[in-house]
């Protein structure tokens, strides 16, 4: 079960760590938010690594595992709706930006 948790770990700092992200970031001025997240997660990261190796023996620690991994499926929601956002925004804008070009071209 660690191991699955220690993936979401690494697959939600991964996220955090892309181009992407720092440009989103840089955007919507999240960026301390988001930067302090990942420094969270890396340690988080380390925790579950020591874990993975208690939880065989550990009724309580194989429960917190479980809560844990849930949080982690939670904010790797939120991180895809906050990308899917982004893209959006970047969507609209590429679109208006086109529509404008469109609409002086035409005028023409």
């Amino acid at each position: 079960m660690a191991e699955l948790v220690l993936d979401l770990a690494s697959k939600l700092t991964e996220k955090l760590g892309s181009l992407a992200y720092e440009e989103i970031c840089l955007a919507w001025g999240v960026k301390t938010d988001l930067t302090k997240l990942a420094g969270t997660m890396s340690t988080i990261e380390s925790a579950l690594k020591h874990a993975e190796e208690k939880q065989a023996h550990n009724t309580k620690l194989r429960n917190w595992l479980q809560q844990l991994k849930e949080v982690f499926r939670d904010a790797e929601d939120v991180l895809d709706e906050f990308e899917c956002e982004a893209l959006k925004r970047q969507v609209v804008k590429h679109i208006t930006a086109l529509g404008e070009r469109y609409v002086v071209s035409f005028a023409l």
